[in-house]
């Protein structure tokens, strides 16, 4: 029963006090989870890097991201815009290959209620980072999935 108290304060003490190698908000988007809420004002670390526009399906979208370095096993701040947003069920974001193999996907959210086109999350880097590697964006919408692919400017 020690054992089993030893070992959950330290996983507590772990989970609260966090890694301290990176400076975002927790927890981690690991699956389909809602980003975190936080004001759009200074929630950004510093300039975005504009990863362009592309069209997917009906669909316009523009897409940045913060501008810091890849870091492999790391993350990357993403914001999408989506134009006409209405009817947009879910914004997924991922680094990788289009078809998304092998890729942790992330449910990107509204972030601020006053900007509803716009979809943010941080998806993780892949650890190795493929030298081919973009990030996707994929709309649903109407039951019908559109994807689009963006180069990561690195």
């Amino acid at each position: 029963m020690k054992t089993a108290t030893c070992v959950l304060g330290v996983l507590l003490a772990t989970a609260l006090g966090g890694c301290g190698d990176h400076d975002h908000p927790h927890p981690h988007p690991h699956s389909e989870s809602p980003a975190p809420q936080a004001p759009a004002s200074g929630h950004h670390s510093g300039k975005v890097i504009d990863l362009g526009t592309a069209s997917a399906g009906p669909f316009h979208l523009h897409v940045t991201r913060d501008e810091a370095p890849l870091k492999e096993g790391g993350v990357a701040p993403v914001d999408v815009r989506v134009t006409p947003h209405a009817g947009v069920t879910a914004v997924r974001l991922w680094i990788g290959a289009a078809d998304g193999a092998g890729a942790l996907k992330v449910k990107a959210e509204i972030e601020d209620a006053k900007e509803p086109n716009r979809f943010h999350n941080h998806v993780e880097v892949p650890q190795p980072l493929p030298a081919d590697a973009k990030l996707y964006v994929e709309l649903e919408a109407a039951g019908a999935r559109h994807v689009a692919g963006f180069d990561l400017k690195r």
